[in-house]
């Protein structure tokens, strides 16, 4: 993998630098950022502004706040060892121990302790959560991709589409990208299509008697499958456009058109790469 990855990778990168020079730039208006306001001079309140007022907060409070989830976990995940199941203690347990009430519990205390430290005003909270709303966001973009993925493989519709290229008697290492790709494009997560298209091949690809050179070339492939086509529905394409800016529509044209070129471009190389070996 590493010895024919890594430059096929050189190449990749190479084309997709001389692609990003194809991207116009000059009717691209940058928004603000996490790294400061945009090139036009439009505000948006930064954390320092939205917690006005007192002393900057310790390290101890700031590492109090960080620990006070996990230790809210431990507890509970402690404590129902030490109690008979099933009991009404470990019901309780099982409820303080869950991560999401402790991460509620930790953003609810963090509220009460920055307020009283900073003095904020009856709204400032809500502006704060407000604030860090759009960051939350990605993280809720990829998990839902995940759970997407899971009822693709569950409802057999990823197997039907696997089913349906070998019909058609499909090379495996185009269907391994095609899969991929359309996996990738439809739930968001690379990771996952990466996965959920090795389980739908893997039968295929142990029938053929492949050797090792071509099963990882099959790795390639479906790698350069799940690296085009990201979307609105993917967490990297969140974290690209707001950590730069970007418009969603400056970010369908430059992220989602390059990772495509790069995709598409790789699996060319790896195509190649199968014809000579």
């Amino acid at each position: 993998m590493l010895m024919i990855g890594l430059p096929v990778c050189a190449v990749v990168a190479a084309v997709g630098y001389l692609a990003s020079r194809r991207v116009r730039t000059d009717d691209i208006v940058l928004g603000a950022t996490p790294l400061g306001d945009p090139p036009d001079g439009t505000e948006e309140p930064s954390d320092e502004e939205l917690m006005v007022g007192a002393d900057p907060t310790g390290p101890g409070t700031v590492l109090f706040l960080i620990l006070a989830p996990v230790i809210q976990i431990v507890i509970g995940t402690v404590g129902r060892m030490l109690v008979p199941d099933p009991s009404k203690a470990d019901s309780v347990l099982s409820l303080v121990g869950a991560p999401l009430v402790a991460l509620l519990t930790a953003a609810l205390l963090a509220c009460v302790v920055l307020g009283c430290q900073q003095h904020w005003s009856l709204d400032q909270p809500g502006r704060t959560v407000d604030h860090a709303l759009p960051d939350v966001a990605v993280v809720l973009v990829a998990g839902a991709g995940g759970v997407f993925a899971s009822i693709l493989v569950a409802s057999g519709a990823g197997a039907a589409l696997s089913r349906a290229l070998m019909a058609v008697h499909m090379p495996v290492l185009l269907a391994g990208f095609v899969i991929c790709l359309a996996l990738r494009a439809s739930q968001g997560s690379a990771t996952v299509a990466i996965l959920t298209t090795a389980g739908l091949l893997v039968d295929n690809v142990a029938a053929g008697g492949y050797d090792a050179l071509h099963i990882a070339l099959i790795a390639l492939a479906i790698g350069f499958g799940a690296l085009g086509l990201s979307h609105v529905n993917d967490g990297g394409f969140w974290i690209f456009t707001t950590c730069t800016g970007l418009s969603v529509q400056d970010g369908l044209r430059a992220w989602t058109v390059l990772t495509t070129v790069r995709g598409l471009a790789g699996f060319l190389l790896t195509a190649l790469v199968w014809l000579l070996a």
